[in-house]
């Protein structure tokens, strides 16, 4: 439960030799009062496609209480999305709605839910790593700069885009992938949920 990680994360920082310099403040970004502008906001607000889950706002919002020449960890987030083309993942969707072909399911006929179902099984974001060469074109970006981009921005998000493909093939849908950037001093870090990058838990 969350009370419980406060709680633990109170009795860490107390017993730690760095205790009088940590101050724990529980309650939302949106509604603390924080007593000082702060260096550095750190945080994980992403979600799956980046922007699941809607924490990014929540970490904009946090920007108030940032010093002028503050850091944000992450800094940046690049949503990517190309076509690919994977008939056993098509399949594979395909066969979910196959229960609702039956027409004597303890004597319900449940046939005439087959095409609504089916609709509703590919509005499904399928949250899974991929292979690269499933895709037929390369990739568009959309990057979002949470030093300077507003909250407003985020609530409704439009992506034009234009593929050319580099193959024939039946497109069965949209990949979407992102990396964050960890923009320091002395250098950038990124981590990458890309397809030819190791399994992130996104």
């Amino acid at each position: 439960c969350l009370l419980c990680v406060l709680l633990m994360r109170e009795a860490v920082v107390s017993t730690q030799s760095t205790g009088d310099k940590i101050t724990v403040i529980h309650g939302m970004i949106e509604e603390v009062e924080i007593p000082e502008q702060v260096d550095t906001i750190i945080s994980e607000p992403m979600g799956y496609m980046l922007y699941n889950e809607r924490m990014l706002e929540t970490y904009i919002h946090a920007r108030k209480w940032l010093k002028k020449e503050g850091r944000m960890f992450p800094t940046k987030g690049t949503l990517y999305l190309a076509p690919f083309s994977d008939e056993g993942l098509f399949q594979e969707v395909s066969n979910k709605a196959n229960f609702w072909y039956q027409t004597f399911f303890y004597g319900v006929d449940l046939s005439n839910l087959r095409q609504q179902a089916y609709t509703e099984y590919f509005k499904q974001p399928i949250v899974d790593t991929f292979d690269p060469r499933h895709l037929v074109a390369k990739p568009i970006k959309h990057t979002t700069d949470f030093l300077s981009d507003t909250e407003d921005s985020l609530k409704k998000i439009s992506v034009d885009f234009t593929f050319y493909p580099h193959t024939a093939a039946h497109v069965h849908g949209l990949a979407f992938w992102f990396d964050v950037s960890f923009e320091g001093s002395q250098k950038t870090v990124f981590l990458s949920t890309a397809p030819s990058e190791p399994l992130t838990h996104w």
